[in-house]
This record gives structure tokens, sequence and C-alpha cells, in this order.
């Protein structure tokens, strides 16, 4: 799932928190956490979130993890 608007996060050190929005006002809701991880001159960032689409009964939800960031 895609948004065109941006989605909002907070970083606080090495949590990212993603809290319940609808950045398109479409009835497509995303939610999440995260963290960065500093390992021998690696950073990496990973996520988990929820997409769900409010708009059908039942809710339809898409849970995923991913590692969005690695520099080296």
């Amino acid at each position: 799932d895609k948004f065109i608007a941006g989605v909002n996060a907070t970083i606080d050190c090495e949590t990212i928190s993603i809290p319940r929005q609808e950045p398109d006002g479409d009835q497509y809701f995303v939610e999440g956490s995260g963290f960065i991880e500093k390992n021998d001159g690696v950073t990496t960032i990973t996520l988990s979130y929820t997409v769900s689409d409010e708009s059908v009964t039942p809710i339809a939800k898409d849970e995923c993890t991913q590692t969005i960031y690695i520099k080296q």
C-alpha cells in the first residue's frame, strides 16, 4: 500500500514510533514502530507496521516488517 501524503513518525534515541494515522483521509490507516541499530559501523533501520483498510467490513489489515535502510 502506498500513501500520497507523508506518514509522521517520531524518533527517540534508537526507537521509532509511528502513531495511528490516516495520511490521505481515505480510510487507510497506518501505525507501527521500529528501531535504529548501529553495529560495527553499519547503521540499519527496521520498521514493523500495520496498514488497515477500514472502508470494508471486516477491516482488512496488512502487517509488514522490513529493513528500509542500511548504511555501511
